[in-house]
């Protein structure tokens, strides 16, 4: 599948940075900022956000888990022929030709280390492969936690909610799978 990025993201806030919160008050505090901000849709590690997660949907907030370590199911890029080694490369890949494109980011200089600290390269398979956070550590860096966050929100592309009502579908995430569906 050919992946275009779009020209706007429903990326229109720089981040929110909490720290030192238990699962649940996160939670809470992510609930209350899809509320107040009408989010299209809201992605979340699965890797490290599994009690979030759970508690989200105990909130009823639609919320569609993301695995970093999974498999990249937009495998190749706007060249077409770059592929990603898995969902975390493919969202950094997407989020690079978003601002080549012309994407913005906030004055945020801690997003700006994050983001040119990761190292990367390609597997047996030429497919490309991010630095592990492992290795980072060892390297005496700190996850990138924010810049994986922006990365998050390339995870799908999403019609905006007036645009899936005016359709008539309820589904958040414009995919051939549904990640909230039954199976």
């Amino acid at each position: 599948m050919h992946h275009t990025p779009r020209s706007t993201y429903p990326c229109t806030f720089g981040p929110i940075k909490l720290a030192s919160l238990d699962n649940m008050a996160l939670a809470g505090r992510v609930a209350e900022v899809w509320r107040q901000t009408g989010a299209d849709a809201l992605f979340v590690d699965a890797g490290g956000g599994a009690g979030v997660i759970d508690r989200l949907r105990q909130l009823n907030v639609p919320v569609a888990e993301i695995a970093f370590g999974g498999k990249a199911d937009r495998p190749k890029f706007n060249d077409e022929t770059t592929s990603a080694a898995n969902k975390r490369a493919e969202m950094w890949a997407a989020v690079r030709a978003w601002l080549k494109a012309g994407g913005a980011l906030p004055d945020d200089p801690e997003l700006e280390v994050e983001l040119t600290q990761v190292e990367y390269g390609f597997n047996a398979r030429d497919e490309l492969q991010l630095e592990r956070k492992e290795d980072m550590k060892a390297r005496g860096l700190s996850s990138p936690d924010i810049a994986d966050a922006l990365a998050l929100t390339f995870a799908y592309e999403v019609a905006p909610r007036n645009e899936r009502a005016a359709r008539g579908s309820g589904g958040l995430v414009e995919h051939e799978y549904d990640v909230l569906g039954e199976g």
